[in-house]
């Protein structure tokens, strides 16, 4: 089965987590949610395979791996 890499970073700026994959051609995303954007690479995949690869129905899967650093206070 063919896994392809998908990078999800924070933008703290603009509150969005965006995507991106040197796997999958053409794959930018971006949504207020980790979930959110996980769902739309799944809707966004099938379509760029297709018209990268011509690629037909088949079982693939994706590898997230998610970016975000993040401040915290901590009390003297």
């Amino acid at each position: 089965m063919d896994v392809f890499r998908v990078l999800a970073h924070w933008d703290d700026t603009a509150g969005v987590w965006w995507a991106e994959s040197e796997d999958v051609r053409g794959l930018v995303a971006e949504s207020a949610t980790l979930e959110g954007l996980l769902d739309d690479i799944k809707h966004l995949i099938p379509d760029l395979l297709e018209l990268n690869h011509g690629s037909s129905a088949r079982q693939v899967q994706i590898h997230l791996l998610a970016d975000r650093i993040e401040g915290i206070l901590i009390a003297a």
